[in-house]
């Protein structure tokens, strides 16, 4: 999965949605090799990524932008891997992906 600016050609099911869309070149899209899972961040979600009752694996999300502090997003990813632990069990993996280190290898 990547995070970048959609060129605007990556096809995008919105959730329990019934026509494809795709991003406006530019916004803020998370993709893979079959197109757009999120738009404008992650406000706008894929069907093809939505957790079911059989979902086993799942990627959640904390984004920072604009004036939040770095303490904010990992505080609020601390309660994120909290919640998810007593709520759902299972192995919890986190990594912080900034401008400096715009890559994380989830194990």
């Amino acid at each position: 999965m990547v995070v970048s600016l959609a060129k605007g050609d990556e096809p995008f099911l919105p959730l329990y949605g019934k026509e494809v869309e795709y991003p406006k070149p530019g916004e803020v899209a998370f993709t893979d090799d079959e197109g757009a899972l999120s738009r404008r961040w992650t406000w706008r979600q894929s069907d093809r990524a939505k957790s079911t009752p059989k979902t086993h694996n799942a990627l959640l999300t904390v984004e920072g932008v604009n004036d939040i502090t770095r303490d904010a997003v990992e505080a609020a990813i601390e309660e994120l891997v909290s919640l998810v632990r007593e709520y759902n069990g299972g192995a919890v993996y986190w990594s912080l992906v900034d401008h400096d280190h715009p890559w994380a290898m989830m194990e």
